[in-house]
Protein backbone atom coordinates (compact mmCIF):
# COMPACT_ATOMS: atom_id res chain seq x y z
CA UNK A 1 0.00 0.00 0.00
CA UNK A 2 1.19 3.58 -0.62
CA UNK A 3 -0.08 6.30 0.70
CA UNK A 4 -0.46 9.97 -1.15
CA UNK A 5 1.71 13.20 0.19
CA UNK A 6 -0.74 15.62 -1.03
CA UNK A 7 -4.12 14.17 -0.19
CA UNK A 8 -3.70 11.54 2.22
CA UNK A 9 -5.55 8.92 0.41
CA UNK A 10 -4.35 5.00 0.53
CA UNK A 11 -4.03 3.21 -2.61
CA UNK A 12 -2.38 -0.15 -3.85
CA UNK A 13 0.97 0.99 -5.76
CA UNK A 14 4.65 -0.66 -5.40
CA UNK A 15 6.82 2.59 -4.50
CA UNK A 16 9.83 0.58 -6.00
CA UNK A 17 8.81 0.90 -9.52
CA UNK A 18 10.81 2.45 -12.21
CA UNK A 19 7.98 5.00 -12.73
CA UNK A 20 6.12 5.95 -9.45
CA UNK A 21 2.23 5.48 -9.63
CA UNK A 22 0.66 9.08 -9.48
CA UNK A 23 -2.21 8.95 -6.54
CA UNK A 24 -6.22 8.06 -8.44
CA UNK A 25 -7.63 11.00 -6.40
CA UNK A 26 -5.19 14.32 -6.88
CA UNK A 27 -2.67 12.67 -9.13
CA UNK A 28 -0.21 13.95 -7.18
CA UNK A 29 3.09 11.42 -7.40
CA UNK A 30 4.54 12.04 -3.62
CA UNK A 31 4.50 9.71 -0.83
CA UNK A 32 4.27 9.99 3.15
CA UNK A 33 6.61 7.59 4.78
CA UNK A 34 4.94 6.73 8.29
CA UNK A 35 7.72 5.58 11.11
CA UNK A 36 7.24 5.12 14.90
CA UNK A 37 9.70 5.12 17.44
CA UNK A 38 8.84 2.73 20.82
CA UNK A 39 10.60 3.13 23.59
CA UNK A 40 11.13 0.43 26.03
CA UNK A 41 12.88 0.84 29.43
CA UNK A 42 14.50 -1.77 31.28
CA UNK A 43 16.09 -2.42 35.37
CA UNK A 44 19.04 -0.27 35.81
CA UNK A 45 18.00 2.97 33.91
CA UNK A 46 18.71 0.92 30.30
CA UNK A 47 16.69 2.04 27.40
CA UNK A 48 16.27 0.89 23.86
CA UNK A 49 14.60 3.10 21.20
CA UNK A 50 13.19 1.11 18.14
CA UNK A 51 12.47 3.18 15.03
CA UNK A 52 9.49 1.10 12.95
CA UNK A 53 8.54 1.53 9.37
CA UNK A 54 5.39 -0.37 8.26
CA UNK A 55 5.59 -2.02 11.98
CA UNK A 56 9.08 -3.68 11.27
CA UNK A 57 12.41 -2.55 12.81
CA UNK A 58 14.83 -0.63 10.73
CA UNK A 59 16.62 1.37 13.80
CA UNK A 60 17.74 0.54 16.90
CA UNK A 61 19.46 2.89 19.70
CA UNK A 62 20.50 1.56 23.17
CA UNK A 63 21.70 3.29 25.97
CA UNK A 64 24.91 2.30 27.80
CA UNK A 65 24.43 -1.35 28.92
CA UNK A 66 27.41 -3.25 31.02
CA UNK A 67 30.01 -0.60 29.36
CA UNK A 68 28.83 -0.96 26.31
CA UNK A 69 26.40 1.65 23.56
CA UNK A 70 25.15 -0.22 20.84
CA UNK A 71 22.73 0.61 17.45
CA UNK A 72 21.85 -0.04 14.24
CA UNK A 73 20.32 1.46 10.76
CA UNK A 74 18.93 0.03 7.88
CA UNK A 75 19.12 1.58 4.74
CA UNK A 76 19.06 0.81 1.22
CA UNK A 77 18.86 -3.08 1.72
CA UNK A 78 21.93 -3.44 4.16
CA UNK A 79 22.04 -3.21 8.04
CA UNK A 80 24.69 -1.78 10.41
CA UNK A 81 25.44 -2.57 13.77
CA UNK A 82 27.88 -0.78 15.78
CA UNK A 83 29.13 -1.73 18.96
CA UNK A 84 31.29 0.76 21.34
CA UNK A 85 33.31 -0.11 24.71
CA UNK A 86 34.56 -2.96 25.79
CA UNK A 87 33.95 -6.93 24.83
CA UNK A 88 32.10 -9.44 26.94
CA UNK A 89 34.36 -12.37 28.78
CA UNK A 90 33.89 -15.89 28.00
CA UNK A 91 30.24 -16.69 28.35
CA UNK A 92 29.50 -13.37 30.00
CA UNK A 93 26.45 -13.04 28.17
CA UNK A 94 24.82 -16.22 28.32
CA UNK A 95 22.82 -16.01 31.36
CA UNK A 96 21.14 -12.96 29.79
CA UNK A 97 20.73 -14.27 26.56
CA UNK A 98 19.06 -16.73 28.49
CA UNK A 99 16.57 -14.64 30.80
CA UNK A 100 15.70 -12.85 27.87
CA UNK A 101 14.55 -16.04 25.79
CA UNK A 102 12.75 -17.62 28.76
CA UNK A 103 10.85 -14.07 29.63
CA UNK A 104 10.22 -14.74 25.86
CA UNK A 105 8.65 -17.79 26.00
CA UNK A 106 6.75 -16.76 29.10
CA UNK A 107 5.28 -13.98 27.31
CA UNK A 108 3.57 -16.44 24.79
CA UNK A 109 2.02 -19.00 27.13
CA UNK A 110 4.73 -20.71 29.13
CA UNK A 111 5.43 -20.79 32.49
CA UNK A 112 9.56 -21.17 33.36
CA UNK A 113 11.05 -20.44 36.39
CA UNK A 114 14.30 -17.73 35.77
CA UNK A 115 17.10 -19.88 34.45
CA UNK A 116 19.92 -20.73 36.56
CA UNK A 117 23.84 -21.53 35.21
CA UNK A 118 24.25 -25.75 34.53
CA UNK A 119 26.59 -26.41 37.23
CA UNK A 120 28.11 -29.79 35.38
CA UNK A 121 31.56 -29.16 33.56
CA UNK A 122 31.61 -30.03 29.84
CA UNK A 123 28.18 -30.03 29.31
CA UNK A 124 26.34 -29.24 26.41
CA UNK A 125 23.97 -27.13 29.23
CA UNK A 126 24.33 -23.66 29.26
CA UNK A 127 21.27 -22.80 31.88
CA UNK A 128 18.76 -24.82 32.82
CA UNK A 129 14.61 -23.37 34.13
CA UNK A 130 12.21 -25.23 35.63
CA UNK A 131 8.61 -24.74 34.90
CA UNK A 132 6.25 -23.28 37.44
CA UNK A 133 3.31 -25.61 37.06
CA UNK A 134 5.48 -28.79 36.81
CA UNK A 135 8.12 -29.25 38.65
CA UNK A 136 9.69 -32.71 37.16
CA UNK A 137 9.76 -30.38 34.07
CA UNK A 138 13.18 -28.40 32.93
CA UNK A 139 14.21 -26.68 29.63
CA UNK A 140 17.78 -27.03 28.83
CA UNK A 141 19.73 -24.03 27.04
CA UNK A 142 22.59 -24.43 25.01
CA UNK A 143 24.20 -20.75 23.99
CA UNK A 144 25.87 -19.93 20.64
CA UNK A 145 27.43 -16.51 19.65
CA UNK A 146 26.40 -14.92 16.75
CA UNK A 147 29.47 -13.66 15.47
CA UNK A 148 32.74 -16.03 16.01
CA UNK A 149 35.93 -15.07 18.49
CA UNK A 150 37.12 -12.56 15.60
CA UNK A 151 34.74 -10.06 15.87
CA UNK A 152 34.92 -9.50 19.69
CA UNK A 153 39.26 -9.96 19.69
CA UNK A 154 38.68 -7.07 17.05
CA UNK A 155 36.73 -5.14 19.58
CA UNK A 156 38.41 -5.64 22.61
CA UNK A 157 41.51 -4.18 21.04
CA UNK A 158 39.73 -1.42 19.09
CA UNK A 159 36.59 -0.75 21.61
CA UNK A 160 34.55 -0.06 18.41
CA UNK A 161 33.00 -2.89 15.98
CA UNK A 162 30.57 -2.66 12.83
CA UNK A 163 29.04 -5.92 11.32
CA UNK A 164 27.33 -5.16 8.06
CA UNK A 165 25.41 -7.13 5.44
CA UNK A 166 22.15 -8.09 3.58
CA UNK A 167 19.49 -9.69 5.54
CA UNK A 168 20.60 -12.57 2.87
CA UNK A 169 24.09 -12.01 4.23
CA UNK A 170 23.29 -12.21 7.80
CA UNK A 171 20.68 -14.76 7.63
CA UNK A 172 23.79 -16.58 6.62
CA UNK A 173 25.61 -15.81 9.55
CA UNK A 174 23.18 -16.76 11.62
CA UNK A 175 23.35 -20.19 9.72
CA UNK A 176 27.03 -20.71 10.31
CA UNK A 177 26.57 -20.12 13.84
CA UNK A 178 23.88 -22.66 14.10
CA UNK A 179 26.09 -25.08 12.79
CA UNK A 180 29.09 -24.68 15.55
CA UNK A 181 26.79 -26.36 17.49
CA UNK A 182 25.30 -28.61 15.36
CA UNK A 183 28.38 -30.82 14.31
CA UNK A 184 29.33 -31.01 18.08
CA UNK A 185 26.35 -31.91 19.34
CA UNK A 186 25.07 -35.45 18.94
CA UNK A 187 21.36 -36.05 17.56
CA UNK A 188 19.98 -37.61 21.18
CA UNK A 189 21.40 -34.50 22.64
CA UNK A 190 19.95 -31.75 20.25
CA UNK A 191 16.33 -33.32 20.62
CA UNK A 192 16.74 -32.24 24.54
CA UNK A 193 18.01 -28.28 23.84
CA UNK A 194 17.05 -25.04 23.30
CA UNK A 195 19.24 -23.56 20.95
CA UNK A 196 19.64 -19.83 21.81
CA UNK A 197 21.74 -17.70 19.01
CA UNK A 198 22.97 -14.73 21.26
CA UNK A 199 22.46 -11.92 19.65
CA UNK A 200 22.18 -9.17 22.68
CA UNK A 201 24.97 -7.05 21.54
CA UNK A 202 24.45 -7.59 17.66
CA UNK A 203 20.23 -5.81 17.09
CA UNK A 204 21.06 -5.41 13.36
CA UNK A 205 20.93 -9.61 13.37
CA UNK A 206 17.46 -9.41 15.02
CA UNK A 207 15.84 -7.16 12.29
CA UNK A 208 12.49 -8.30 10.97
CA UNK A 209 14.13 -8.38 7.57
CA UNK A 210 17.25 -10.39 8.74
CA UNK A 211 14.38 -12.90 10.47
CA UNK A 212 11.99 -13.34 7.45
CA UNK A 213 15.22 -14.43 5.32
CA UNK A 214 16.29 -16.71 7.57
CA UNK A 215 13.33 -18.58 7.70
CA UNK A 216 12.61 -18.56 4.08
CA UNK A 217 15.61 -19.56 3.14
CA UNK A 218 17.11 -21.78 5.59
CA UNK A 219 13.98 -22.35 8.02
CA UNK A 220 13.91 -26.18 6.51
CA UNK A 221 17.52 -27.13 7.35
CA UNK A 222 16.80 -25.73 10.81
CA UNK A 223 14.23 -27.56 11.69
CA UNK A 224 16.17 -30.80 10.41
CA UNK A 225 18.83 -30.37 12.68
CA UNK A 226 17.00 -32.00 15.47
CA UNK A 227 17.18 -29.17 18.14
CA UNK A 228 14.12 -29.08 20.08
CA UNK A 229 13.98 -25.22 19.11
CA UNK A 230 16.14 -22.69 18.08
CA UNK A 231 16.05 -19.20 18.84
CA UNK A 232 17.46 -15.64 18.20
CA UNK A 233 17.68 -13.89 21.28
CA UNK A 234 18.23 -10.23 20.63
CA UNK A 235 18.36 -7.31 23.76
CA UNK A 236 14.86 -7.35 24.06
CA UNK A 237 11.35 -9.84 24.31
CA UNK A 238 10.78 -7.86 20.78
CA UNK A 239 13.85 -8.45 19.37
CA UNK A 240 13.79 -12.40 20.29
CA UNK A 241 12.39 -14.82 17.70
CA UNK A 242 11.60 -18.45 17.19
CA UNK A 243 13.13 -19.66 13.78
CA UNK A 244 12.28 -23.08 13.82
CA UNK A 245 11.34 -26.21 15.72
CA UNK A 246 11.34 -29.85 15.40
CA UNK A 247 8.36 -30.62 18.56
CA UNK A 248 5.55 -29.31 18.26
CA UNK A 249 5.24 -26.03 20.39
CA UNK A 250 5.59 -23.18 18.39
CA UNK A 251 5.67 -19.60 19.01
Amino acid sequence: MAKCGQCGVEFEAADDAAERVSCPACGATTRTLEDSITLGVQAADHAMLELLRHEEVIATRESVRDGRVTWSDEEDGCIRTTIMGTSPQNEADSLKACRILVRTMNQLGDTWNEPTEWSEQKSDIDCVATDARHKNKKLHIQVVKAMDEKFWRTLSISKTNTKSGTPDELADTILRAVKIKYDRTPLGQRSKLVLAIDANRLVGLTHNSVVHRVREKHGTELAAMGFRSIWLVGPSISRTHQLASAVAETY
